[in-house]
């Protein structure tokens, strides 16, 4: 079969790649492995609620993904959270995260609400990064934790930046470089002498590009009735423009043809001939789909180890949790005693939609935990929906035996969020260069664009897609 643009992997990085390809003119054909697309974007079913069982929101960011958003048509299925904080449980007891703050980066370091996380001296520590240098701290590839702690002090790196980090990107602070984590941070801090008001531009900024009433001052939104509406919405679209969609389809190998191209060959023997290809899968298939035909660009993709995560969403009644939810969620510092989980989402107190559902049946509630590995190990799925139940009782503080557990599952994602090692930023600027001296070739993905749909969005907004070959056999 003969394709001008074979995008492999049809999650949310490789169907927003190939519609920008179509928008540039191109002809594109999405192969995807599962049988269905939408990678990390899938539903769930739970006590006869559809909901989310991978992201379940995208960040306002930069604006990008609500700028797809509209370009699909969708806008008028985006909702925003209900406007509960959420709090953080740590050996220093319960605390809101503070209003303003971006990352745990408090832009108002005095406030009650940073003194109740960090402390009186803490907060006084924080509020002293104003008297620092701009260029304090402030070294190539330095990580997120060793940046902050040096400009606010230890105590918001550990009470707020690490348990943010840990339980929303399940990465280590210690080793996730700050310009992966906020590209333009340091620069900022430059221009405005201090970390607050370098962090206070950025949700500035974010606060401007959320421009739209259903997003107006949220950091968050969510399409309706599940994130599903985002890949059904790309998968239309896509197919408007004359592109393709063929799940079922695992690719075994690639090399260049005679014609200056590609040929791909699945495992079922089906194989394509492309005048392009862009691989959206993680950087370990792809740099073993490319070892051979373009070892200059495979040995440039950088190392990002899998941070699995096990994902256990409940249908419980506790007509005390129904009441007084705890904020729209939980975050949870490593080590932190009594507590397993990295992370509870109060899916009912955050979504008024799923509210509702939840409301049909009193005192009911969906809530949604995570779980990294300790010491490489998942937890064994065999202590569910107990653990489970622990935890929720443990960081809401509701009495486990008021908690009747109607419905549960666990939905695993063991290679979909990747660890940025030191050096990530690095090989990804040498990846830039290596591609650009190969029209033929893209790639993408969340360990090439960031973490979250927003930068997935961005990536794709601004990467060029050149032209199709002349002679190019459209299939």
């Amino acid at each position: 079969m003969n394709s001008d643009y074979l995008v492999i992997g049809g999650g949310p990085s490789g169907l927003l790649h190939a519609l920008a390809a179509a928008h540039a003119g191109r002809t594109v054909t999405v192969l995807e492995a599962a049988d269905h697309a939408g990678g990390a974007v899938s539903d769930i079913l739970l006590d006869g609620v559809r909901l989310n069982g991978g992201a379940e929101s995208y960040a306002i960011g930069t604006g990008a993904m609500s700028e797809w958003i509209e370009a699909l048509g969708l806008s008028d299925q985006v909702v925003s959270p209900q406007g509960n904080a959420s709090w953080i449980h740590s050996n220093h007891g319960p605390f809101p995260i503070p209003g303003t703050s971006l990352w745990g980066i408090p832009t108002e370091p005095l406030n009650k609400d940073v003194k109740r996380a960090v402390g009186r001296w803490g907060a006084i520590r924080a509020w002293a990064d104003a008297l620092l240098p701009g260029s304090f701290g402030a070294k190539p590839g330095i990580s997120t934790y060793d940046y902050v702690s040096k400009r606010m002090g230890q105590r918001v790196a550990d009470r707020l930046l690490v348990p943010l980090i840990t339980g929303v990107h399940s990465a280590d602070p210690r080793t996730l470089e700050l310009e992966a984590l906020v590209p333009g941070l340091i620069d900022n801090v430059k221009q405005y002498g201090s970390l607050r008001r370098g962090a206070r531009a950025i949700l500035d900024k974010r606060r401007s590009a959320s421009h739209s009433a259903k997003t107006a001052g949220a950091a968050v939104a969510a399409t309706v009735p599940t994130m599903s509406a985002l890949i059904d919405g790309l998968v239309n679209v896509l197919a408007q423009r004359g592109g393709t969609l063929e799940t079922g389809v695992r690719v075994t190998s690639l090399r260049r043809n005679h014609s200056g191209g590609w040929t791909v060959e699945a495992d079922d023997g089906r194989r394509y001939e492309a005048a392009s290809v862009a691989l959206a899968t993680d950087p370990d298939t792809a740099r073993e789909l490319l070892a051979e035909p373009a070892s200059n660009i495979a040995r440039h993709i950088p190392e990002a180890p899998a941070s699995p995560v096990r994902l256990v969403a409940l249908s419980v009644v506790s007509p005390k949790l129904a009441l007084s939810p705890r904020g729209n969620g939980v975050l949870v510092p490593p080590d932190t005693r009594g507590v397993r989980a990295k992370a509870m989402t109060h899916l009912s107190a955050k979504w008024e939609h799923i509210e509702r559902f939840a409301s049909k049946v009193p005192g009911r509630v969906f809530v949604r935990l995570s779980y990294s590995p300790v010491d490489g190990e998942l937890p064994d799925p065999a202590l569910f929906p107990e653990q489970a139940v622990k935890d929720l009782a443990a960081m809401t503080g509701v009495d486990a035996e008021d908690i009747e557990v109607r419905d549960w599952l666990i939905q695993d994602w063991p290679v979909t969020q990747r660890r940025r090692l030191p050096g990530h930023a690095e090989s990804l600027a040498a990846l830039s260069i290596a591609l650009s001296e190969d029209p033929t070739l893209e790639l993408t993905g969340s360990w090439r664009a960031g973490t979250g749909l927003d930068a997935i969005a961005r990536f794709a907004r601004t990467t060029h897609v050149p032209p199709a070959p002349s002679g190019t056999t459209e299939r």
